[in-house]
């Protein structure tokens, strides 16, 4: 029983709604013919008792007040114009009013209507990472490291980040705040040539070392971030270029450091080394900052924008914990290799998706 009733009151809930949609278009029919004869305050008078409906449709509240706008402006009410303007650039920034009209253009140009605030979710590669060495060490004091290189293997991983974005307009300029979170994935090939390695068995022979390295971050970014064109004509132009700078706190994931695949071969395969996974998160700093530089660009569909930006990340503190450097056995003993001191140095790809948040208030 208790279900019908609710069946039934939301049937005549509906109905209600319907029946108030129908009068109030019934309205803005009548009052589109009192505007053509020039009876502009009878205008007003049909109008209003509409909207003050909380459930009149947007569509429908739009008309009413684009008409509500022109009243006003020919009326001289200049207070009430410039009210129910603001009203609907809030209701539809992107609403296509009458511009053949002076008064609406002359009325559109007093105001301002621009992105106070952006969010979104962007993902990206790294294409490139390189280690910065401020401080070279051997495993061995008689080790003599030949050569060292960072080339990737075909069938290396590359790294990647996830991130949510928010930025706010500062000083009514064309300058945002960026803010957000972040999650980067970033490997590092290792190839060494050893010119007389040391061998399980204690002989000194050339060998080849290689490995990957993964290091996995958590970002807290504070950027500016410039565009391409004044605020106020953002809401015009489909495509939005900007160049940002600034910097990033770094958090590292401790167990995600890892020496992926080393291997080191001798001239002799009974001498050949190689294991899965070696973990470092021991012999790595969990903090740092890092420098952030990047431009772009955003392609804009009424609120919402696709992006794609390069972007240029520096770590600016050494990656390793040096009291650590000569702990791992198995790096040290069996892969003859120990950590240089370094800062890492990366270029990323970024794709991704948003939402401006528009505000709109008289110049």
């Amino acid at each position: 029983m208790k279900q019908l009733l609710h069946l039934f009151l939301l049937c005549l809930l509906i109905t209600t709604n319907s029946t108030a949609q129908s009068d109030c278009q019934e309205q803005l029919g009548r009052a589109g013919r009192l505007y053509e004869e020039g009876q502009l305050e009878e205008v007003a008078l049909v109008l209003g008792p509409c909207m003050q409906n909380a459930d009149l449709s947007r569509p429908v509240r739009r008309e009413m007040l684009a008409l509500l706008q022109e009243v006003y402006l020919f009326l001289d009410e200049k207070e009430l114009a410039d009210s129910v303007h603001l009203e609907l650039l809030r209701l539809d920034p992107f609403f296509r009013q009458n511009e053949a009209i002076p008064e609406v253009r002359y009325l559109q140009n007093n105001f301002e209507t621009y992105p106070v605030a952006t969010y979104g979710l962007r993902l990206g590669i790294y294409p490139f990472s390189r280690p910065l060495i401020d401080q070279e060490y051997v495993a061995f004091d008689d080790l003599t490291i030949g050569s060292v290189t960072y080339k990737r293997r075909n069938d290396d991983q590359y790294g990647w980040t996830a991130n949510a974005d928010l930025s706010f307009n500062l000083f009514g300029s064309s300058i945002e705040l960026a803010t957000g979170i972040g999650l980067s994935n970033i490997y590092l090939r290792r190839n060494f040539t050893f010119l007389n390695a040391h061998t399980p068995s204690g002989e000194n022979v050339a060998a080849d070392l290689s490995f990957l390295e993964r290091q996995r971050w958590t970002q807290i970014p504070l950027l500016l971030q410039v565009n391409g064109l004044p605020r106020s004509k953002i809401i015009q132009s489909r495509f939005i270029p900007y160049f940002l700078l600034g910097g990033t706190s770094e958090f590292l994931v401790k167990r995600s450091a890892q020496a992926i695949g080393p291997e080191i071969d001798f001239p002799g395969d009974e001498n050949d080394r190689s294991a899965s996974i070696i973990q470092l998160g021991d012999q790595r700093r969990r903090f740092n900052f890092a420098l952030m530089a990047g431009l772009g660009g955003k392609f804009r569909f009424k609120q919402t924008y696709v992006l794609l930006d390069v972007r240029y990340h520096r770590l600016l503190q050494n990656v390793v914990d040096g009291t650590d450097r000569y702990l791992n056995d198995r790096l040290l003993n069996v892969f003859n290799y120990v950590d240089n001191d370094y800062r890492l140095y990366s270029l990323n790809i970024n794709v991704g998706a948003g939402l401006f948040l528009f505000h709109s208030k008289k110049r």
